[in-house]
């Protein structure tokens, strides 16, 4: 009889899982970059650049409750542009930091003040890698994405009985005291109450 699931497996599970979506939103966001955008001053680019990395970054950043991924499943080969993605991630895109400077030697959220014949004007550098970066990007989140499926399906063999067989949706239980997953009931919108 196989073991239930500890907390730290489901944990693994759920990240993984998190993984396996976050990736496929940044292979689909490099190809609107692809599609879209002619250059990297396209008026689309730094939306879709800002999206691409915020969602390849998600299952390597700290969530509360179940942790995180670490970067030791990245292969050797592909850590440059993985330390690319989340680098730009953190400098450049999912946080504002005036002197956060290892990625281009340099802060990169410039504040500049311009005054001249036709007027004053106030503005933020932003980075942007070149277009041809977010091929590079969608190859290596395809890789990732295939090194997370390899891992769940682990999981989904080694706890197969545990697995629903009725329709319907369930969740993936992250507490220890109930089964592993449970029917669930998905909300089809949300309230948010705010002044």
């Amino acid at each position: 009889m196989i073991a239930p699931p500890t907390i730290e497996d489901r944990r693994r599970w759920w990240l993984l899982a998190y993984g396996i979506t976050s990736m496929e939103k940044a292979i689909e966001t490099c190809d609107l970059i692809e599609a879209i955008c002619d250059t990297n001053q396209h008026i689309a680019f730094y939306p879709l650049a800002t999206a691409a990395h915020s969602f390849y970054g998600r299952p390597f950043k700290r969530s509360n409750g179940v942790g995180r991924l670490n970067a030791d499943m990245i292969p050797p080969e592909s850590n440059g542009i993985h330390q690319w993605l989340i680098h730009f991630r953190d400098g450049a895109y999912a946080h504002l930091d005036a002197n956060h400077d290892d990625i281009a030697g340099r802060p990169m959220h410039d504040v500049v003040y311009s005054h001249g014949p036709d007027g004053n004007l106030l503005t933020t550098c932003d980075a942007r890698a070149p277009l041809s970066a977010y091929k590079d990007a969608r190859n290596h989140a395809k890789i990732i994405q295939a090194i997370f499926m390899d891992e769940i399906f682990y999981f989904h063999n080694r706890f197969l009985d545990m697995i629903p067989t009725t329709e319907g949706d369930f969740l993936l239980s992250l507490d220890s005291a109930t089964d592993l997953f449970i029917p669930y009931s998905m909300q089809s919108h949300s309230v948010i109450h705010y002044k």
